[in-house]
């Protein structure tokens, strides 16, 4: 049987300060019949509480696959997937391709011994607490759950708050919201009111500031040219005071005590002129610093994204392989296809006179932390995280596929005119989600993490090992970016 080979070419973009870029080639080898049986996943032995299994690797093409003497139909080069159904205790497989044969054991568990989670309940202190934010960018609910409608913005580390109670993950601070314990360092003391002394303007930067006691706990919302900023656990010095003339920021600010919620509202008109794209918060000297993400300035007769700066990052790397693709770590896995793709994404942008800044240029580990860190310093105007989707071994992978867009924020709907455009470019493009993402947690920009297709599907595997579908993938995304920036008025 005549198969057809093709090599992966992966293009490395190496960034520095000043934007120049210097090309280098690195080729995959081409993908080579394994001759044998390969079962990625379940692992051997693999426990479940599920009714069924996926069964997914690669076999030598030049001949049928069975699984328990049936047929299985596999790709061009020979990936498979085969969902099974489970019985309680031990499942065994016997799979058959030529000359080969392998087994694996899924045990299912019983119903019976499957604990069931309590519902996660409220605790109240009954002596007083307070405690301090440890970490930057901490996830921030308006519910002690997983679900993903009740995200709030996060909070930045240093940020002190009162707690009035806990469950089991999260603690219930004094605005009603709740954050993770493992982010808070706790004490056995309840904090002072925080005084509100004043708000100052830098006339020549988009800040706002809020002269404070303290690192106060606080929320905000922007709807356009509108945004509310809640600082709890506070109240207004008597001589409170701003000015707003010659303000080129801000047409009007009013502002509110809420001596039943210990709360100060604040809410702020910016003039009409006057064009963001998202918004940063944080602490200097007990002092709480809005800093507005102001529009690029783009020259639309040109079509093009000079003055635009764009975060590209390629997901996982280095030790870290992401999901394994069906041949193991035979061939490319998560990490080698999202580089290949945001590195052509990255060389698309550029093209189209966007300055670039990459997470990573080379298969190397960057921790989660340092990647956030570089999104929010280097203050872009978009961020986009490649990576490749997966499902549960207890699902059917050969029962999803396409490309997802993610974000936590809907940041000047920028997540949804994303996922809109590329729907017209691409034909496997699924509903955007929102999603509780480290790399989408984020306000000072619009921040999209696109799954560009599921590995575990062994027909979505062929499309990203393919160099012509990397790269229209990362074409679509490039164009979609630069009609996003000249979509908004």
């Amino acid at each position: 049987m005549i198969k057809k080979f093709f090599s992966v070419v992966m293009i490395c973009v190496i960034f520095f300060a000043n934007t120049n870029f210097i090309w280098a080639t690195d080729f995959f080898p081409e993908y080579e019949n394994p001759k044998d049986i390969i079962i990625t996943r379940p692992t051997n032995n693999f426990q479940t509480y599920g009714e069924n299994i996926s069964l997914y690797g690669a076999c030598d093409y030049d001949y049928p696959l069975y699984v328990n003497n049936k047929e299985i139909k596999y790709t061009e080069h020979g990936f498979f997937a085969s969902y099974e159904k489970l019985n309680d205790g031990e499942n065994i497989f016997v799979l058959k391709n030529g000359e080969h044969e392998k087994q694996i054991c899924v045990i299912k568990k019983t119903a019976e011994s499957n604990p069931t989670k309590p519902k996660d309940e409220i605790k109240l202190f009954e002596a007083k607490k307070s405690g301090i934010v440890t970490r930057d960018n901490i996830s921030h609910r308006s519910r002690p759950d997983e679900a993903n409608d009740d995200l709030l913005e996060p909070l930045v580390k240093g940020t002190l708050v009162n707690i009035l109670g806990e469950t089991d993950e999260y603690y219930f601070i004094s605005d009603k919201t709740f954050i993770y314990k493992e982010s808070v360092d706790i004490f056995d003391n309840e904090l002072k009111e925080n005084k509100i002394y004043g708000i100052d303007f830098d006339l020549n930067s988009p800040e706002i500031k809020f002269v404070m006691d303290r690192n106060s706990l606080y929320q905000v919302n922007q709807n356009g040219n509108e945004i509310e900023v809640v600082i709890s656990d506070s109240s207004l010095d008597e001589n409170f005071d701003f000015d707003l003339e010659n303000n080129f920021l801000i047409e009007k600010m009013d502002y509110k005590y809420d001596g039943e919620k210990k709360s100060v509202n604040f809410k702020i008109g910016l003039n009409e002129n006057i064009k963001t794209n998202g918004y940063e918060v944080k602490f200097e000297n007990n002092n709480l610093i809005l800093r507005l993400q102001l529009w690029p300035e783009i020259y639309p007769y040109e079509k093009k994204l000079d003055g635009v700066k764009i975060v590209v990052d390629a997901g996982h790397g280095g030790n870290d392989f992401g999901t394994l693709g069906p041949a193991g770590t035979k061939y490319l896995n998560e990490k080698d296809i999202n580089l290949i793709i945001a590195n052509k994404l990255a060389e698309h942008l550029k093209n189209l006179g966007a300055e670039i800044i990459m997470n990573r240029t080379e298969d190397v580990f960057v921790p989660l932390a340092d990647r956030v860190k570089n999104i929010k310093e280097s203050k872009p105007d978009f961020s986009i995280s490649i990576h490749g989707n997966s499902r549960l071994e207890t699902k059917d992978y050969l029962g999803v596929s396409g490309l997802i867009v993610y974000h936590t924020f809907n940041t000047n709907n920028a997540p949804e005119f994303i996922s809109r455009a590329l729907s017209e470019k691409l034909d496997f493009v699924r509903e955007h989600r929102v999603s509780n993402l480290a790399l989408t947690r984020i306000t000072n920009c619009p921040a999209i993490l696109v799954e560009t297709s599921f590995l575990s599907n062994p027909n979505d595997y062929e499309k990203l090992i393919n160099p012509e579908e990397q790269n229209k993938i990362a074409q679509a995304i490039a164009d979609s970016v630069q009609e996003y920036f000249y979509s908004v008025k």
